[in-house]
């Protein structure tokens, strides 16, 4: 299961994304690459604008970035998706808030 974890303190914002979806097979699962676009399109929009605080390993990124109203509303954008995949695919992934 792929958890997806935000904490929000103060201007700080923790997204913590880890775990396997386990959908399908390794090359032909929809839900880790759903998952991994979302992630990867976070982390670098962030990186970008707002010099965000990466780190990836094997099934974990985390993402650590300082900003007021615009960062957040970059977040929840992009939480939208993760609730749509964790709606439709609830054995495969889970938001934690």
């Amino acid at each position: 299961m792929t958890a997806i974890k935000v904490a929000h303190k103060g201007r700080r914002h923790i997204i913590l994304i880890t775990g396997h979806s386990q959908f399908a097979d390794a090359g032909k699962d929809i839900v880790c690459a759903a998952t991994s676009m979302l992630s990867y399109t976070l982390a670098n929009n962030l990186i970008a604008d707002y010099g965000a605080d990466v780190k990836v390993g094997d099934g974990t990124m985390v993402i650590d970035v300082r900003g007021g109203r615009n960062v957040r509303c970059i977040i929840d954008a992009i939480m939208v998706g993760y609730d749509m995949l964790a709606k439709s695919y609830p054995t495969n992934v889970r938001v934690n808030r």
